[in-house]
This record gives C-alpha cells, structure tokens and sequence, in this order.
C-alpha cells in the first residue's frame, strides 16, 4: 500500500510539473512574440496576447499529438521488433487502418488549408479595407457638419440677442422667443445664453427630448466662452449622442467685449449614433487584424493539421485497440495456459467480450475453476488422510504405550500366522525375544516342548474358525510351574475378512497361590470356631465349681486345691493373664498349605506340661489348639520354646509331615500379615 502510495503522488507531481512547464513555455512565448510585434507595429496589447496565446497553445496541442502518433508507432515497431504475440496482427491492422485514414487526411488537410489561405486574403483585401475608410469618413463627416451646424447657430443666436438688445432684465421674454425661433429653425435639442458673470439669462429645449442637455452655468465650457474660445463636443447620454457647442457673444464694433456665451446642443439618435460606432470599432478592429493577418493563417492552418494529426492518431488508436480486443486475450490465454501448467490454478483471464473471444475465455477460466476445485478437494482429501494417519499414529502410540503398561501379555498374528505386534509383558511370561520373533510364523516362534499348549490353541483356533477361545494352561518355566490364561479373538473387517488373531496371555500363578492360601485361612478360622465352642461350658463349670468350694463344702475344698493349684496345672486367670498363642495357617503355592502349630509369648518358656498331657500327639494337639482360641489376644511372633529334652517342636503339614527347617523362614515371611 506504501508503495502504491508512493507511486500515485510521484506520478501526480510528474504531471503538475509538466502543466506547469507547459503554462510557463506558452506564457514566455507568448510575451516574446508580443514584444516584438510590438515593437514593429503598434497596435492593442490585448488582442495581441490572445492571439498569440492561441498560436502558441495550437503549436503545443500540435506538439502532444505528433508526439503520441510518434510513440504509438514505435511502440508498435518495438512490439514487432521484440517478437511480442500479436505485434505482427497489430501492425497489420494498424498500417491498414493509417492508408484508410492518411489520404482522405490529407487531402482534407490541403483542401481547408488553401480554402483558409483565401479566405483570410479576401478579408483583407483592398476594397474591403476602403469601403470600411469609406463608411467611417461618412460618419466622421456627419459628425462634424453637426458640430459645425451647433456652433454656427449659436453664433447667429448670440448676434441676433445683441442686435436686438436683448441682453438686459426687461427683454427676457423676447430673448427667449428667439431662442425658440432659433431652436427650431436649426433643429437643436437645447439652447442657452448666459451673461457675462455666467448667470443663466434664457433656456429653451425641443419638446420631447432627451433629458440632461441642460448645462450647468459652473460648466468649464461656459467659463471657457466667457473668455472668447468656441469649443464643441460630442457626449453620450442614454439615447444616443449629444453634441453639444459653446460660443462667445461679442459685442458690436471692433474689439467688442465679451457680452455673454451661448451653450447649443443638437442629439444624434441612438441608431445612427450606434452605426457610427460600429463602423468607428470595425475599421479599428479591421486594421488589428490586418496587422494580425499572419498568425491567423498559422491559426488556422495549426487547427486544420491539429485535425489530421487527430485522424491519424484515433486511426492508430482504433487499430491497436481492435487488434488489443483480440491479440489481449490470446495473449493473456496464452500466459495462463503457462500458468497452469506451472501449477498456479488461481490463475484467471481477465477480459472483458462478449464475441468467441469472451466465450473461449469464459471457457478457460470455467476450466481453471473446475481444476482448482479438484485440487482443493484432493488437498482437502490429503489434509484428512494427514490427521487421519496422525491420530491413528497418536492412537497407536496411545495403545502401545496401554500395552506396554498392561501386566498381561498380547500378541498379534495376521492372517498368514505371522506374529505382527508383542508387548514386553508377553515377551516376560512367554520367555521370548521381541526382535527375533516379530514377523516370524508362529510356529517358528513357540519350542515345542515349553509353549506346546498355546500353539495348539492357536492351531485349534484357526481349523475351527471360532471367534473366540478361553483356556487355563500350564507351562514349565525356569524350572517351575506357571499358570497362564490364554485368551485368543480372531481379526476380522467390515466384511468378515479374516485379518488375523489376537492372543492376551495373563500369567496366574500368584493369584491362585493367593485364593488357596485364603481358603486354608478360612479353613483354620472354622477350626479354630469349633475348638472355642466348648471352651466356654468349661470356664463356666470352673467357675461355679469355685463357688461351690467357697460356700465351704466340706468335702470339696481337697479336691478343688487339687485340680486348680497342685502340679503346675495354670488356672483359668493365670492362663487368661499369660497364655498368648496364634495359629496361622501358610501357603507356598497351590496346592500346599502348614500350620504354626505352636506359638506364644516369651513368659510361657517356663511351663511344664509333662505331668498333665496325654502321651498322644492328637491329646497334645488338641490341647493346645484349646489354649491358642482360648488366650490370643494380639499377633505376636515367637518360637516355642522347649522347657527340658522331654518335648520336641516340629512344624507338620496337613498330612503330618515334617517341615525341613530350612523352610521355616519362608513360611514365616508368607504369613507375616495374615493372623486369626
């Protein structure tokens, strides 16, 4: 936009400066060329600049047109020259158009210039100019015989008062009856006499006639009549002209003194008094002319070549204009047509017809819009496969990061068998090397001793054609047992296409150690349920027994001592107050579960037994399981210890076996947080 800007003011001051340089070059010449005709002729300096004026504006109005005939024409010889399209049309056309125009041109040009040349020569000829000298001398003459017919009557009116002696107060009357008399004889408009000190003494004016004849007595023609000078002059008023004529009255005798002056004024109508100035201007105006006569020929010859040059140049002008209309479109089709090809689409002819040429570039640019639709949907198209493949690429990522984080193991095969995809959690349970088995058959990719069940599922899969399988296999591993749950779906498309399978593999072994450790848990909770039960009859029974001895039976009071008291044997509270026993049931894997059987606190160390247990393991058993649900309290480790050689502590399974000692602490570790 700035620099649009720019370009706009600098082309307005190009243009203020050459109006400026024209109007300056036309006002030196012009003052030049009056100078000098001044100084040969004198004449009116107005209608001298005028004219010059016009000669030298036509002289440069000439110079712009022969400059643009000029320039189109060497445009159009560098157009040929350069080999642009359609300068050789546009030659053509134009050197056609110029041998139309040129001849007729011409021809006119000669014509209306010798026709002018003539006629400027016959307005100033010779008897023109004498009938013109003619008719002003006629009126000049008028003029002057009316001049002199004013100032003789005034004479004869001046005369006739002095004979008469009418110069005094008493003969006013008859002064002015002679004044009418004299009025009328000389066909005068007004008369009047003055006296010698310019006092006003008689005044008659013709009936009808125009008004502001009267002279002032103050006037300076009066002034100069009283002093012996007769003078005359021609003043115009609103109907024409007034001659107006001022004589002395002189005495009679010689040297006869100054008596008083006579002021007559006659009117020349307005129509004869109008002719008169007319022939009086033209015969001026005729003589400027004639001196002007020349640079009225250079005028009008300038305007008849100003006219050619015209022709010449609307003949050029229309040539390059009409071969415009139809070398500019094919041009411009032509420009296009490289444009497209090139790749820009946008690209549109701009040309304003209504002919074939109108319809063939309606057509290009209906055809350029139909390309650039197809590209914008095709690029629109692309941008929506580029996103589509982005959030496909973001949703793979997403769900490769999911598969990467899932505990489970997933692999997918395609539909030939080949594995496509594994995460790092199938890569662990399954003991493969991602690497090496991606895009690698099946087959190849499970040992056929160690991942037996999971081929034959995935064969079973494929003969069978089901949509789905669930199973719960058993693999060796690193020498141990894993329990895996495999579950395959087949791949499929809109259409039903088989794509492939995918197989999730869930390692399980931990979990189902967890729900059968839990079973055992319950299992010795139940036990130890059972064992309480009697517990409480029992307590009860002690109880009321020691009130029984403390209502001071005689015979009970032995007794009593002897089962609460002799032989280490605890009492209820004692055993309430120190016994701290818990069982806890372990489990190491599936299908194993062992007890601690025997547990307390660090004050049961000095216990003895021996004197009031049964011999048998089942009595022994029993009576501590009886003392463990009687007395805990809280969860508390610690080994059993044995109070003499008499006892040994061993740890069994469910089946009474021995527990080696090397794995006691294991159990010990798998049941620290799991107490009745």
């Amino acid at each position: 936009m700035d620099s649009q800007t720019a370009l706009q003011e600098k082309r307005r001051r190009r243009t203020r400066l050459i109006i400026v340089s024209a109007l300056t070059a036309v006002t030196v010449l012009t003052a030049v060329q009056v100078f000098i005709h001044q100084l040969s002729v004198q004449g009116p300096i107005a209608s001298n600049i005028l004219i010059f004026a016009l000669v030298n504006v036509n002289l440069l109005l000439l110079l712009v047109l022969v400059l643009l005939v000029f320039r189109s024409l060497f445009k159009i010889y560098m157009e040929r020259r350069n080999n642009l399209l359609g300068a050789r049309f546009r030659t053509k056309l134009v050197v056609a158009f110029l041998s139309l125009s040129l001849l007729p041109a011409l021809l006119l040009f000669l014509v209306a210039s010798n026709l002018i040349t003539t006629s400027v020569d016959s307005w100033f000829n010779i008897q023109v100019e004498t009938s013109l000298q003619n008719a002003l001398e006629v009126a000049q003459t008028y003029y002057r015989i009316t001049q002199d017919r004013v100032l003789n009557a005034g004479q004869q009116f001046g005369q006739g008062a002095v004979a008469g002696d009418l110069l005094g107060e008493e003969a006013r009357e008859e002064l002015t009856r002679l004044a009418r008399e004299k009025l009328v004889e000389h066909r005068l408009s007004s008369l009047q006499i003055f006296d010698r000190r310019g006092r006003e003494l008689a005044r008659v004016e013709e009936p009808g006639g125009p008004g502001g004849v009267r002279l002032p007595a103050a006037s300076r023609l009066v002034e100069e009549a009283l002093t012996g000078k007769s003078q005359s002059l021609i003043q115009k008023v609103e109907a024409g002209d007034l001659i107006r004529g001022v004589v002395p009255v002189v005495g009679r005798g010689p040297g006869g003194q100054i008596l008083g002056a006579v002021a007559v004024s006659a009117y020349v109508p307005s129509g004869l008094a109008d002719k008169a100035a007319d022939i009086t201007v033209g015969i001026k105006e005729y003589k400027q002319l004639r001196m002007l006569k020349t640079p009225l020929k250079g005028i009008y010859i300038m305007l008849f070549l100003m006219v050619t040059l015209v022709i010449l140049f609307a003949a050029i002008w229309t040539a390059v204009h009409l071969a415009r209309g139809i070398t500019a479109p094919i041009q411009q089709l032509a420009e296009a047509t490289r444009a497209v090809a090139a790749g820009n689409l946008t690209y549109r002819v701009q040309v304003q017809a209504d002919d074939e040429i109108g319809i063939l570039v309606d057509s290009f640019n209906r055809m350029t819009g139909d390309l650039l639709r197809g590209k914008a949907e095709l690029t629109g198209a692309n941008l929506d496969l580029q996103r589509t493949n982005v959030e496909l690429e973001q949703r793979r990522a997403y769900m490769v990061r999911v598969l990467e984080s899932l505990a489970a193991g997933v692999l997918s095969l395609d539909a030939a068998g080949s594995v496509n995809t594994m995460n790092p959690a199938a890569a662990r349970i399954l003991g493969l090397d991602p690497p090496s088995v991606l895009g690698r058959p099946y087959t190849e990719c499970f040992p056929e001793a160690e991942a037996a069940p999971i081929r034959l599922l995935i064969e079973r899969m494929a003969l069978t054609g089901e949509g789905s399988m669930d199973e719960q296999v058993a693999l060796p591993r690193n020498g141990q047992v894993v329990t895996l749950v495999v579950n395959i779906r087949s791949l499929t498309d809109k259409a039903g296409t088989y794509l492939g399978m995918v197989v999730v593999v869930d390692d399980i072994t931990e979990l189902l150690r967890a729900q059968q450790a839990m079973a055992w848990r319950e299992v010795a909770r139940r036990i130890a349920h059972e064992i309480k039960n009697p517990l409480t009859p029992i307590k009860l029974s002690t109880q009321r027994l020691r009130k029984k001895f403390a209502e001071r039976a005689p015979d009970y009071e032995r007794v009593f001592d002897a089962w609460t008291r002799s032989g280490g044997v605890l009492t209820v509270p004692e055993l309430e107050e120190r016994l701290r026993v818990d069982a806890t049931f372990y489990s190491w894997d599936f299908r194993w579960a062992y007890a601690a059987r025997f547990a307390a606190d660090a004050r049961l160390g000095g216990l003895s037994r021996a004197r009031y247990l049964e011999d048998s393991l089942a009595a022994a058993r029993r009576e501590h399981v009886f003392f463990v649900a009687l007395a805990a309290e809280r969860p508390r480790w610690a080994e059993l210890e044995r109070p003499s050689s008499a006892f040994r502590v061993v740890l069994v399974d469910d089946l009474g076996r021995e527990v080696a000692p090397s794995r006691v602490e294991r159990f010990r570790r798998a049941s620290a947080e799991d107490v009745l």
